[in-house]
C-alpha cells in the first residue's frame, strides 16, 4: 500500500509539468532585423490584446477590411501600449481597462497608419504590426465588424 501511496503521489507531482508542456504560448512576434515592412492607411476598427496574442483590425479607404496580429512591442503613436479595450466613441474604458493609450485616438473613428510584415502563425501566412500611427479623425459612418 505505502508504494501505491508513493506512486500516486509521484504521478500527482508530474500532471502539472506534462499539462504545461502542452499549453500553447502566446504569439507576439518581435520584428526581424531586415523585414520587409508594408504601411497601409484606414479607419481603425479594432484592438484587442489578451495572453495568447492580440490584432489590430483596420478598414482601408475601398472598404475592405484588413487584421493585423500584433508584436510583443506594439506602439500607438508612439506610446507602449497597455489595452484590452480601447475607447470608442461614447465609450471611456475604466484604468483597468486600458490603462495606457494616446486619448485623441478612438476605435470607429480615427484614421491611422499601420506598419506591418509578413510571417506566418501555426503555418499560415500572418501580418503582424508593432506601430499604428495616428493620421487624423475621420467618422467612419458605415456599421463596424463586432470585435
Amino acid at each position: 500500500m505505502r508504494n501505491v501511496s508513493r506512486a500516486l503521489a509521484l504521478v500527482l507531482a508530474l500532471i502539472p509539468l506534462a499539462v504545461a508542456a502542452y499549453v500553447p504560448t502566446g504569439f507576439f512576434p518581435l520584428r526581424p532585423a531586415h523585414a520587409k515592412l508594408v504601411r497601409l492607411d484606414g479607419v481603425l476598427t479594432g484592438f484587442g490584446g489578451g495572453t495568447g496574442s492580440g490584432f489590430v483590425r483596420l478598414r482601408l479607404d475601398n472598404g475592405t477590411v484588413r487584421l493585423f496580429n500584433i508584436s510583443q512591442n506594439i506602439r500607438i503613436d508612439g506610446i507602449d501600449t497597455i489595452c484590452a479595450h480601447p475607447p470608442r466613441l461614447g465609450y471611456v474604458p475604466s484604468k483597468f481597462d486600458c490603462l495606457r493609450w494616446p486619448p485623441y485616438i478612438f476605435v470607429g473613428s480615427t484614421r491611422v497608419r499601420v506598419t506591418a510584415w509578413k510571417t506566418t502563425r501555426d503555418g499560415s501566412p500572418v501580418f503582424v504590426t508593432d506601430r499604428v500611427d495616428y493620421i487624423d479623425t475621420a467618422m467612419y459612418h458605415g456599421t463596424l465588424p463586432a470585435d
